[in-house]
């Protein structure tokens, strides 16, 4: 299983992608760990790309970011959930609803 969460700063992104990987036992890959540095410097566009790779090989991850513009689809397989109160209730996202099954 492969999920991707994307959504604006503060959405409660983090919270729901831990939340899905505690739930389904699979690992959460948070992406602000892995693009900043000391003093909160990034790593840039290159190295984010690389580290988010090896990151998310194989099956088994929950990931949660607002790198999309940077990454792009960080895997045409994983459903997407936009956060928000529909996720955060579980109700009806592609995510949710994924993590449910």
């Amino acid at each position: 299983m492969r999920i991707a969460i994307t959504g604006p700063s503060g959405s409660g992104k983090t919270t729901l992608a831990a939340e899905l990987a505690r739930t389904l036992g699979i690992r959460h890959v948070e992406i602000d760990a892995l693009h900043h540095g000391p003093n909160w410097e990034s790593c840039g566009v290159e190295v984010l790309a690389e580290r988010v790779t090896a990151a998310t090989e194989g099956d088994g991850w929950v990931t949660d970011s607002t790198y999309h513009t940077m990454l792009g689809d960080l895997s045409s397989s994983a459903p997407t959930c936009s956060s928000g109160s529909t996720c955060r209730s579980r109700s009806s996202c592609g995510a949710c609803s994924a993590a449910r099954t």
